[in-house]
């Protein structure tokens, strides 16, 4: 019992020695997609559709403490599709706050666990191109709160390199105004640990004071 409670103190004071360390931060991440494909009907074979899709996640944010941080993130992503004379594009832009607990690993201080809770407020637009005939989506508005675990990765001692699979938790609520105008549907949804939503999501940020 003595030798078990010896190492769970030794493992703990290991742990606080990989601190984080107060300061600015900044960094985000950034994505590119292409996809393609081809159908085939008998011996007529028609390219596509073709599918293009971009992300662009900058952040800010600052530790108050050696593990408790807090920052701001703009988020714009988009999608198009192609098939001949058929287009589809769609875009999402967004903004966000979040609050960051950070536990260290290692005395080396070169990975840490990291939790997100984040609120963010996102809209999404998007139009139908066929042929000359172009039809306006209706727009959606997205207030979502989540929390997202992280392992933070420090190749140096300002570099961060995070992967990390985006909301395990999440809740949203979201309004698409049809045709623009009064009228709404409104849905709100909780998940917990839907492994369909999961993507892997890799950034990276510079730690000024580390």
């Amino acid at each position: 019992m003595k030798k078990l409670l010896f190492f769970v103190l030794t493992l703990f004071a290991v742990q606080a020695q990989a601190q984080i360390g107060q300061g600015l931060f900044a960094g985000g991440g950034l994505g590119l997609t292409v996809e393609s494909g081809k159908s085939e009907f008998g011996n007529l074979s028609v390219e596509g559709p073709t599918t293009t899709g971009y992300s662009f996640a900058p952040k800010v944010g600052y530790f108050f403490t050696d593990n408790i941080g807090a920052g701001l993130e703009l988020m714009v992503s988009g999608v198009n599709t192609s098939l001949e004379d058929d287009k589809t594009t769609s875009t999402i832009v967004g903004v966000g706050v979040f609050g960051r607990y950070a536990i260290g690993l290692g005395e080396e201080e070169k990975f840490a666990i990291v939790g997100d809770l984040n609120l963010r407020y996102m809209s999404q637009t998007g139009e139908t191109k066929t042929g000359n005939v172009t039809v306006e989506d209706d727009p959606i508005n997205t207030v979502a709160v989540g929390i997202a675990p992280s392992l933070l990765y420090f190749p140096t001692p300002k570099i961060g390199l995070e992967m990390g699979l985006g909301n395990i938790i999440s809740y949203e609520n979201q309004v698409e105004k049809i045709n623009g105008g009064d009228d709404k549907i409104t849905s709100n949804t909780f998940e917990l640990f839907n492994l369909n939503s999961l993507n892997l999501n890799i950034g990276a940020s510079y730690y000024f004071n580390r």
